[in-house]
């Protein structure tokens, strides 16, 4: 039988339901009795017709369907808008794109960040960085660097790294980057006493098309404007 004629045969069968979800006796024929082929399409039909706010189960069903780029996208964004750092773990793990394995990384050391275990994120980030040597690779581990250096008070290094980063923008033409390189740099100028540079910074990186990094950088500059309203008080204070 073709992959059609198994898949009609399956809902005949009452293993598929309507909805495109598996009944249960299903799961046994799709073990044993089911060629590979047909089963990469059932779990891929399964992925379509689940609710696509079900990132979890859908990019299950992804990766079962051959297609763990799209599975790996999908566990990325859960971790973004969820703070979920096993998922960013989970789509590391899928993928074999540097790029996608890359902003996963990035995604769980954000989230770990204040945690504690981001440390080891960004160790993974650089060696996936050291064997690609893909420059988006390349410009996210550097960044990451940048950040894990002002959480250790290390201003000059977060500089040094910076600059690094502006290279890689530079010499490349990385679309995002201006953009990721400001949340850097904002970052550098807030822990450096100077939220109104900060807060320029930040504007900057909140024109990024990355979701993740608008929200980031829409936080940052809260907490900039927090730092300038502070400064004021004291300054009034001081009067």
């Amino acid at each position: 039988l073709g992959i059609a004629e198994h898949l009609e045969a399956a809902t005949s069968l009452g293993w598929l339901l309507e909805d495109g979800t598996l009944a249960m006796p299903a799961g046994r024929h799709l073990r044993d009795g089911i060629p590979e082929g047909v089963r990469v399409v059932l779990h891929a039909r399964i992925a379509e017709a689940l609710d696509p706010g079900d990132d979890g189960r859908v990019a299950e069903h992804l990766a079962a369907g051959g297609r763990p780029n799209d599975a790996a996208r999908r566990l990325i964004r859960r971790a973004e808008e969820r703070g979920d750092a096993d998922a960013a773990g989970r789509a590391a793990g899928l993928s074999t794109d540097p790029s996608i394995v890359a902003r996963a990384l990035v995604a769980e050391a954000n989230i770990r960040r204040g945690r504690g275990g981001s440390a080891a994120v960004v160790e993974r980030l650089g060696a996936l960085a050291l064997r690609s040597q893909a420059p988006d690779v390349l410009l996210a581990t550097a960044l990451q660097r940048g950040i894990q250096a002002l959480d250790q008070g290390d201003l000059p290094r977060a500089r040094s790294v910076c600059q690094e980063a502006e290279r890689l923008v530079a010499d490349h033409g990385l679309i995002d980057g201006p953009c990721e390189v400001a949340f850097l740099q904002g970052a550098i100028q807030l822990g450096s006493g100077d939220p109104v540079a900060a807060r320029e910074a930040f504007d900057r990186a909140a024109t990024c098309a990355d979701p993740g990094l608008r929200v980031r950088s829409l936080n940052a500059r809260g907490a900039a404007s927090a730092q300038r309203g502070s400064m004021d008080a004291a300054d009034r204070d001081h009067r």
